[in-house]
């Protein structure tokens, strides 16, 4: 499988001539390649590597065969992290996007067909490690309020942690995780938002249709840049305060609702068209989409199989099933992240490092999903998930090959 997996990124997406010709190194007179030391840090995603230390001693453990030295020619994870601080993150920013070009060009549809064609790109901000003690230049910062459980008496201190603003792709085959923009010091998540919009405009105009974001975007500026590019956008309304919110309540009482079952839920919906208000400058039309929506869930302390009904209510600007589908960035980027690929770990606590990790694992689960769902044949999908396949794939790369094998011939030669 490790060999199939190998020739696969080779040949589809050409990731060992990607690499020797979009990542330059800035190193004068390096012992070890930048193409080698990238690798190393990919394979890491692939296998499922805690850390940098734990692929350090992989490496020594089962590529060396026993020796307890590292291969010739592979990084130390000190190597690895002084490299990262200062990656180009804008052409790893170019490495995804034409990955996500070879993706289009080999017909993998990055919208399901109950969409209508329309593509959507979900943002959304993610906190990441915290810490009372390290900190960095670009580091965020906040008090954090303790009592001792002894005394009773309330201590203070600072606590020191990172966030970023993410774009991922909403409800694609392959989970693409597009773009991230570092929340910086004295600044709030919105105005990281506007940052990763517009380059998200400038360097995927054509990708996308719809923006879908939570009630925090729900701002004149950030909606009024989608709507400058001919884009549409889903926020989620929860203000009260806001004057569209309350001309939607007004109209709401004398629109009738359309109702339907979807996904053991029942929907009642009022859609609100022509709305003016909360907007600046040209006259845009806002509508708003009212939704109730009553299903069953397990009742809390009760035995189980017993359920209670549960009444939910939505308000979006805009499209009603994106606005659930924004949740593909929760479940699918920062769920399966954090539980399968190390999305919240510190590999190095650098604020470069930090962001081209991120671009670095967003191409192994590209690289991981698109094999799995487009290159193994369905009898053989059933077998694996893509956690199984990788521990397949590292299961074979301990047995059958080596690292060398791996990097050197199967990324960096042209043979």
């Amino acid at each position: 499988m490790a060999k199939r997996f190998r020739a696969y990124a080779r040949k589809v997406f050409g990731l060992d001539q990607r690499v020797k010709r979009d990542l330059h190194d800035q190193r004068l007179e390096p012992r070890l390649s930048l193409p080698a030391i990238w690798m190393t840090a990919l394979l890491m995603f692939f296998f499922r590597s805690p850390s940098l230390n734990g692929v350090d001693k992989d490496l020594k453990r089962r590529h060396a065969c026993g020796t307890g030295k590292r291969p010739a020619g592979a990084p130390s994870e000190r190597t690895i992290r002084r490299v990262f601080e200062w990656l180009s993150l804008m052409e790893m920013r170019a490495m995804v996007k034409a990955m996500v070009r070879v993706l289009k060009d080999n017909k993998v549809a990055l919208t399901l067909a109950h969409t209508h064609g329309l593509v959507a790109l979900a943002f959304d901000g993610h906190e990441f490690f915290a810490s009372p003690v390290r900190g960095c230049k670009q580091c965020l910062e906040r008090d954090v309020h303790t009592r001792d459980p002894k005394t009773g008496e309330k201590h203070t201190h600072k606590e020191y942690y990172h966030r970023v603003a993410v774009c991922f792709v909403v409800d694609c085959l392959i989970p693409i995780l597009l773009d991230v923009e570092p929340v910086l010091p004295g600044e709030a998540e919105i105005n990281a938002a506007r940052r990763l919009l517009e380059r998200v405009l400038k360097d995927h105009p054509r990708l996308f249709d719809v923006a879908t974001c939570d009630a925090l975007y729900a701002e004149k500026e950030f909606l009024q840049i989608i709507r400058r590019a001919n884009k549409h956008f889903v926020v989620v309304l929860k203000d009260e305060r806001r004057e569209v919110y309350d001309e939607a309540l007004r109209l709401r009482r004398h629109i009738k609702p359309d109702s339907w079952f979807e996904d053991g839920r029942r929907c009642t919906v009022w859609d609100i068209g022509d709305l003016h208000s909360w907007w600046k400058g040209p006259k845009v039309p806002l509508r708003v989409i009212w939704s109730e929506e009553t299903y069953r869930q397990p009742k809390k302390g009760r035995r189980r199989g017993q359920t209670v009904s549960v009444t939910s209510t939505w308000v979006w600007l805009t499209i009603w099933h994106f606005g659930h589908k924004r949740w593909h960035i929760e479940n699918r980027c920062f769920h399966d992240g954090v539980r399968h690929w190390g999305f919240d770990h510190c590999f190095h606590h650098h604020p470069n490092a930090i962001c081209a990790f991120l671009f670095t694992l967003s191409i192994a689960m590209i690289l991981v999903h698109t094999f799995l769902k487009r290159n193994l044949k369905e009898p053989v999908r059933k077998l694996f998930t893509a956690v199984a396949l990788r521990l397949q794939v590292f299961r074979d790369l301990g047995t059958l090959m080596s690292w060398s094998d791996w990097v050197h011939a199967g990324f960096m030669n042209d043979s």
